[in-house]
């Protein structure tokens, strides 16, 4: 499962990737929702990764709020404040990021291209 979300966090940092993640079929963000809830921290850094990287499309957002992924980061950093567990406090520091992208006003014109994809599409 870590190797599963590593390569899922490392697609979702280009456009191609997020433009997949953002399938209604695919359902990506229930998926992301209980995988959070691993009890293996490298698996939850990288679901908070994904999260990070996917939440700047209007469409996952919309969907975020259907499905009240909020609701869930927020109860998840609740039980992560009262640990005194130096990981437990990273992932609600992530989490909080999350909170705040997911918040956020869209961009404008989307997300910029990734790196090195310009120079791809030009070819």
């Amino acid at each position: 499962i870590e190797y599963g979300t590593a390569l899922l966090m490392n697609l979702s940092l280009r456009s191609s990737g997020k433009d997949r993640c953002a399938e209604p079929r695919l359902d990506t963000l229930s998926v992301l929702s209980q995988l959070m809830e691993s009890d293996i921290m490298q698996v939850r850094t990288y679901v908070n990764g994904t999260l990070y990287s996917i939440l700047v499309r209007a469409s996952l957002k919309e969907r975020a709020g259907e499905i009240g992924l909020a609701d869930s980061l927020r109860a998840l950093i609740e039980h992560s404040d009262g640990r005194e567990d130096g990981q437990d406090q990273q992932f609600a520091r992530q989490i909080k990021y999350i909170l705040e992208r997911l918040e956020g006003d869209p961009p404008e014109e989307g997300d910029p291209p990734s790196d090195g994809e310009d120079e791809a599409e030009e070819e």
